[in-house]
């Protein structure tokens, strides 16, 4: 401390100056401090400020690129970077003609910089220029530049703003490319091309618009609407329509259109309009015409012809076909694929012939070896089957289709669905022998109601008059009369099956009728057989005459019962159906209406083919000697034919038999049988009765009969015998009674002669044929009373009795 302080003594004065120089001191370095602060900042807001101008250079989609007096590189930003390869350290100092301006053009580069430089004059200066430029891997690239220069402290420096334009270029040559293509399009197409904007003027055309329209060039150079448009419409056939068009499309802009115009000269244009859009906006409207008269007369001939073959070929009543060698349907029509139950005609074309079409595969092939020679089919008959199976008769008529080397290629041909000729023509002759059967009959019927007329009116009488002791003659008696009635009954049934007997119709509820009949049927069938009914909530009507249903389901329980000797199920059922133009079609039989069906089936031994095709004839039965006598369902034929009605037999081999009778649905309700019982007595009388009949032996009977009663007999051989005798007892005659068939002169004839006399007496008619088979031969008067043959006395008398006491 003594040391420092020794050192550091001075005297007074000179301390004062050394303190004044320690404070100056002090000050002078405080200033300075705060220069050099000062400076740091603002050195530090230059910084800030350069990196900031800086980040705005890099972020520039454009390269941003400055030059020197001198033309070196100054400034060089990250675009500029990416676009010409160099990096800017690398390029900073250097000229930029020797770096990014292709060796051709940097003479050019420099001599226009000098040029600025002294006269202040630059061609390519504050404006948008597009030149080549150079990467640094050499390749060149177009861009678009803009040069500004800029004068600072004395210096003058040139900032570029370079834009690679390789992409826009690219897009150019396409789109003139494509103006290139579409003009050469619109000038090389067929149709004629107007553009016109919304106002409807013309901006845009093609040569071939010319030439169709057949417009002069001066007339579309002039740019004049109204005189092009008049070329157009003298030359149309209705320019009202034209203008009709053009003033509609015009008031919607967004619609499009087609139309046929039609010349005066015969040309026909087909006309197209659509608008023209641009970025979404409807700007004009492009119309574009075709010439299509030549192909519109070729289109009509084409379409006449076709339509010709067009209907021809879909509205033919037949099937149309064609067909390859293999068996490939080509080609089929309508008619074909309603024919054979497909649903289309593609269904149809995808089947196999020999497979799907024949019922025997090898029978088309059978057919094609047998025609391959000559090639023409003509109406060949072959057995086809439908979609479902059903089988289908058709006759076939065509040529077979060949190449150029004569080899059989495939068939043409017509289908004629002959099913249901094939079964009317059975039915007709089934019809036929019925009908030849039925006149038979029907002759021996009246011949054999003579015969059995005398037998019982006889029997009877002889059993009246024989004592009470003659028990054996009685019983012989009964079994001749038995004998005879159960010829009546066959009669009946003869009767029956040829239509000849009288049946009264009325509206009847079959299901209905069958359970009411089921008690007596019952007794029919042994326990062994489950008798079965159903359907009988069925409440359809037909008109019959329901004594007739009662013998038709006698006939079929019958033979169903025989059927089974074994036992099993015998089913009765009722159900309403309605048959069309398809059934008939797959039936061959059948008036299109509603029906209602009474079946009747068992499960017993069931028939061939063979056997249900003469189960209608009279007398064939199947059944052992004196089983049957054949007239069950020959009778059920009958029955039903004169209702109007079908029979179907269904039937296979031990597999039951189904008869189903097709009866026509009435609306009328059932009316409920109300069955007659007479109130006349046996009595007789005192009257005259003029008995006309041709048959000797019922004659007698007759007269036999009456004058046990009482009555007096005067008798005629025949009608005009009767009228002889009628005039010489008109007074004393009350009835006459006269058979309907007779030599000479009838009884409907004797009838219409007496009517003319001044005094008509009661009359009847009687006869061994029915009255339904005399209507046949001429209708008899309504109002006159019928007894048919074969007659009981108590017939006879009764009837007489009750015309006598008519008023």
């Amino acid at each position: 401390m003594l040391l420092a302080a020794g050192f550091f003594q001075f005297s007074a004065p000179a301390l004062g100056w050394v303190v004044v120089l320690t404070a100056a001191v002090a000050l002078g370095l405080g200033v300075l401090a705060w220069s050099q602060g000062l400076r740091a900042r603002r050195l530090r807001g230059l910084v800030a400020e350069q990196e900031h101008v800086r980040r705005i250079l890099d972020s520039a989609l454009d390269a941003v690129i400055a030059i020197d007096a001198e033309g070196r590189i100054i400034e060089w930003n990250n675009q500029a970077e990416r676009m010409f390869g160099w990096k800017r350290a690398e390029i900073l100092g250097q000229r930029l003609s020797s770096t990014i301006i292709p060796p051709r053009y940097r003479e050019q580069h420099e001599r226009g910089l000098r040029l600025y430089l002294t006269t202040g004059r630059g061609e390519v200066l504050n404006r948008r220029v597009e030149f080549t430029a150079l990467r640094r891997d050499g390749s060149e690239f177009p861009v678009e530049l803009s040069i500004a220069p800029v004068s600072w402290e004395g210096k003058t420096t040139f900032t570029a703003f370079v834009r690679d334009i390789s992409e826009r270029r690219e897009s150019e040559k396409q789109l003139e490319q494509s103006l290139s293509l579409l003009q050469a399009t619109l000038e090389s197409t067929a149709d004629g091309i107007l553009v016109v904007d919304n106002a409807g003027k013309i901006v845009s055309y093609n040569r071939k618009f010319l030439d169709m329209w057949r417009i002069p060039d001066v007339v579309i150079a002039a740019r004049d609407d109204n005189l092009a448009l008049s070329y157009v419409l003298d030359q149309l056939k209705d320019p009202e329509q034209f203008l009709a068009k053009v003033r509609e499309l015009y008031a919607d802009p967004e619609a499009e259109s087609y139309d046929i115009l039609e010349f005066k000269d015969g040309r026909v244009f087909e006309r197209y309009s659509q608008p023209q859009r641009l970025g979404g906006r409807t700007i004009g409207r492009v119309w574009s015409f075709r010439d299509v008269t030549q192909r519109k007369e070729a289109a009509e001939a084409l379409r006449r012809s076709e339509e010709s073959y067009r209907q021809l070929f879909e509205r033919a009543t037949y099937g149309i076909y064609r067909s390859t060698l293999d068996g490939r349907l080509v080609t089929v029509n309508p008619a074909l694929v309603r024919m054979l139950g497909y649903d289309s005609a593609e269904e149809l074309l995808a089947i196999d012939m020999a497979r799907d079409l024949y019922l025997d595969p090898a029978e088309r092939a059978r057919l094609i070896e047998r025609y391959r020679t000559s090639g023409v089919i003509e109406d060949v008959e072959v057995a086809w089957k439908r979609k479902d199976g059903k089988p289908v008769v058709v006759r076939l008529s065509g040529t077979a289709l060949r190449d150029e080397s004569g080899e059989v290629t495939g068939f043409e041909m017509i289908v004629e669905d002959v099913t249901e000729r094939r079964a009317l023509e059975e039915q007709l002759r089934q019809a036929q022998k019925m009908e030849s059967i039925g006149q038979l009959t029907g002759g021996i019927a009246h011949d054999f109601n003579n015969l059995l007329t005398v037998i019982l009116a006889n029997a009877e009488m002889i059993g009246r008059n024989l004592p009470p002791e003659a028990s054996d003659l009685r019983a012989d008696l009964e079994e001749l009369r038995g004998a005879a009635q159960r010829g009546a009954s066959m009669v009946k049934k003869l009767l029956a099956f040829s239509r000849r007997d009288e049946l009264r119709f009325a509206p009847v509820n079959l299901a209905q009728l069958a359970a009411e009949l089921m008690g007596m049927l019952r007794r029919l069938v042994p326990a062994s057989i489950e008798l079965r009914l159903l359907g009988q909530d069925c409440e359809a009507c037909v008109m019959a005459d329901r004594g007739a249903i009662e013998q038709i389901l006698v006939n079929l329980v019958t033979n169903a019962r025989d059927a089974m000797p074994e036992g099993g199920v015998l089913t009765i059922e009722t159900v309403e159906t309605y048959l069309d133009e398809e059934f008939r079609s797959d039936h061959g039989w059948g008036e299109p209406g509603p029906y209602v069906i009474l079946s009747v089936s068992d499960t017993g031994t069931g028939m061939d083919q063979k056997t249900k095709e003469r189960v209608f004839e009279p007398f064939f039965t199947t059944k052992p000697p004196g089983a049957g006598t054949g007239l069950g369902l020959a009778m059920t034929y009958g029955l039903v034919k004169h209702h109007r009605g079908f029979i179907e037999i269904l039937s296979e081999p031990k597999a039951g038999t189904t008869v189903r009778i097709y009866l026509p649905k009435v609306t009328e309700e059932a009316v409920e049988p109300h069955p007659k019982i007479s109130s006349v007595s046996e009595t007789g009388g005192r009257e005259t009765i003029l008995l006309v009949e041709d048959d000797p032996a019922v004659r007698r009977a007759a007269v036999r009969v009456l004058e046990k009663q009482g009555y007096t007999v005067i008798v005629a051989a025949d009608g005009i015998e009767a009228l002889d005798l009628f005039d010489r007892h008109a007074d004393r005659i009350d009835l006459v009674l006269s058979d309907v068939v007779m030599p000479r002169m009838g009884g409907r004839s004797l009838y219409e002669a007496l009517k003319k006399k001044d005094r008509m007496p009661r009359f009847m008619f009687t006869s061994g044929y029915t009255a339904g088979e005399i209507k046949e031969r001429g209708s008899l008067p309504p109002e006159v009373p019928f007894l048919q043959k074969p007659w009981t006395v108590t017939d006879l008398v009764r009837s007489v009795r009750e015309v006598l006491d008519r008023h």
